[in-house]
This record gives C-alpha cells, sequence and structure tokens, in this order.
C-alpha cells in the first residue's frame, strides 16, 4: 500500500504535492482542535454537573437537618412535658381507676403539642407504651405486635 501511495506521489506534480501537504495538515490541525475542543467541553460539562450535585447535596443537607430538628424538637417537648409524664406513670403504676382519664388526658396535651410544633412533613406524632397506643390524628398504624 505505501509503495502504491509513493508510486502515486512521484508522478504527482509539485502543485498536487503541496495541496496533499496542505490538506494533510489542514486535517491534522483540524482534528486535533476537535479533540482537544472535546475534552475542553467535556471537563467543563463534568465540572459544572460537579458542582450543581454539591449544591444540590448541601441544600438536601440543611433542609434535612432543619426537618430533624424540628421532629428532635417536639419530641423533646413532649418527653419533657410533665402532665404527659405524670399520666403515663399513673398508667404504669397500673392505677385501674385513672387509666381513662389518664389516655384522655395524654390524648389531649399530645394533640395540643403537635398543633403547636407541627411542621407540614411531621404526618403525626404518637405515643407508644406496652398497654395503649396514642398518636395525633393523621396517618395512623396498626398497633405494634408484641415481638
Amino acid at each position: 500500500m505505501i509503495s502504491r501511495i509513493r508510486k502515486i506521489f512521484d508522478h504527482a506534480s509539485l502543485e498536487q504535492k503541496l495541496m496533499a501537504l496542505v490538506s494533510s495538515i489542514l486535517c491534522l490541525t483540524l482534528g486535533t482542535v476537535l479533540l482537544l475542543g472535546f475534552h475542553f467541553i467535556n471537563r467543563q460539562y463534568t465540572e459544572t454537573v460537579y458542582q450543581s450535585m454539591a449544591a444540590s447535596s448541601r441544600l438536601i443537607s440543611v433542609s434535612l437537618e432543619t426537618h430533624l430538628q424540628d421532629a428532635l424538637q417536639l419530641t423533646d417537648v413532649i418527653r419533657t412535658d410533665s402532665s404527659l409524664q405524670r399520666h403515663l406513670d399513673l398508667i404504669h403504676k397500673n392505677e385501674d381507676y385513672l387509666t381513662a382519664g389518664s389516655r384522655e388526658s395524654i390524648y389531649k396535651t399530645l394533640q395540643s403539642l403537635y398543633q403547636q410544633h407541627k411542621q407540614p412533613y411531621l404526618v403525626y406524632s404518637a405515643i407508644i407504651n406496652p398497654r395503649f397506643l396514642t398518636y395525633t390524628y393523621g396517618y395512623g398504624y396498626d398497633k405494634l405486635s408484641e415481638a
């Protein structure tokens, strides 16, 4: 194949040889520019996507942290409420004559605290213990199994 090209090249005029040389240099230069351009654009695209994903991840992280703090605040308020603790203690001590009233008081207090600290992503609040389940209105769930 090389010998064939050499024969064609030997019989070509000087003008044809120059034209072939210029065309070869032009093709090589154009190919190099295209490859470098593609590499540059690809690198810029990758960097832009990376920065965009990093910014989105930071935003999601901050939002999630805020939501978790809100949920923790509601949990702390419920956990430290003296009325709830007193009625849970009465139920735990198995004072049957107070159980119905205590459950009602727990429900009302829980509902009130939930409404005060409610956020759109907090669907409901619940107190679960071995004797009963109390939750604010919203999505409920079945009583947990003994296991």
